[in-house]
């Protein structure tokens, strides 16, 4: 795939409070496919391919503390080079982030309160989705391959596992009967949820709660259930090397597989979590930013959970 450099729009209608403004930028690219990838639901297909995405960044400021903030993609199918497997076709938008802020600010300190749709807290590459921020050709592989689990199925054990295709996940001692997409440890669509950051000097943290794991999110009306933490932090060595880490932990199961887990159990006793290390490099022209995270996914019929490595360097 080609991608042609991202350009910027910035445009911005402020009321006559100067304490009260709208604006919305705009990051806008475009690519071209050839790849066989193109042709493997139907052979006839070309190889070749357009592609376009915009990203909108509507932002409200209501006075010196409170705004309101999303973030909207909208982008024809393909896209992104793992687009090119799919059948789909034609434009889609994506609401990424969608939230009511509030930030206070004294001296180095700073604090910001958000509630709503939000990327998730865990590693650094959710919010580098804009093109200008991630100007190679994909999302690294640790935030989109798939893992061979489901979170509405149960694997009878590691058989189960080892049988597994891209986007043809099936586990076979109960749930949703049929294959389909297995879970991606951490997704880059948002989380309906609560957050608060905070910075002092070279010190940063945040803490997330959210309604479901990043491998699996839930609606605000299933946080009873699936209330769970995302936290992380990071120390700037100096300016531009930065280093950081991250975790998460809290259930990942459907509601649905409830009556099939093993008596007096639920579904907190069978959690998502993960842990990652993350350092952004940056001086003069040149930049260099990577990770490494574990994810475990506990299941009923194992006595170790299921878990996955990955990491990247760009």
């Amino acid at each position: 795939m080609l991608r042609f450099a991202a350009f910027f729009i910035a445009c911005a209608a402020c009321a006559q409070d100067s304490e009260s403004s709208l604006s919305m930028p705009v990051t806008l690219s475009g690519g071209a496919f050839y790849s066989d990838r193109l042709q493997l639901r139907n052979p006839d297909a070309s190889p070749g391919a357009a592609a376009f995405r915009a990203m909108l960044y509507p932002t409200l400021k209501l006075g010196s503390h409170w705004f309101a903030y999303a973030a909207v993609q909208v982008r024809s199918m393909p896209y992104f080079y793992y687009d090119a497997f799919l059948p789909d076709r034609g434009v889609d938008t994506d609401v990424i982030q969608a939230f009511v802020g509030y930030s206070a600010h004294r001296g180095k300190f700073s604090m910001v309160l958000k509630a709503g749709r939000l990327v998730s807290a865990f590693g650094s590459f959710p919010l580098r989705y804009d093109d200008a921020e991630n100007p190679l050709l994909d999302q690294p592989l640790a935030y989109i391959t798939e893992v061979p689990l489901r979170a509405d199925q149960i694997p009878c054990g590691t058989a189960d596992l080892r049988s597994q295709f891209y986007g043809s996940v099936g586990n076979a001692c109960g749930g949703t009967p049929g294959r389909g997409p297995g879970l991606q440890p951490v997704t880059l669509y948002g989380l309906p949820g609560f957050e608060a950051d905070i910075s002092d000097g070279r010190v940063d943290a945040r803490l997330q709660l959210t309604s479901g794991s990043p491998a699996n999110p839930q609606g605000f009306g299933a946080i009873p259930d699936s209330l769970q933490w995302t936290a992380g932090a990071g120390y700037s060595i100096r300016q531009g090397f930065r280093v950081g880490v991250s975790g998460f932990r809290g259930p990942y199961l459907e509601p649905s597989l409830a009556p099939l887990l093993p008596a007096g159990s639920s579904l907190r006793d069978f959690p998502a979590s993960g842990i990652g290390v993350d350092a952004q490099w940056a001086r003069g022209h040149w930049n260099t930013t990577g990770e490494w995270q574990r994810f475990h996914f506990d299941s009923p019929n194992f006595v170790l959970a299921p878990s996955i490595d990955a990491g990247y360097v760009e």
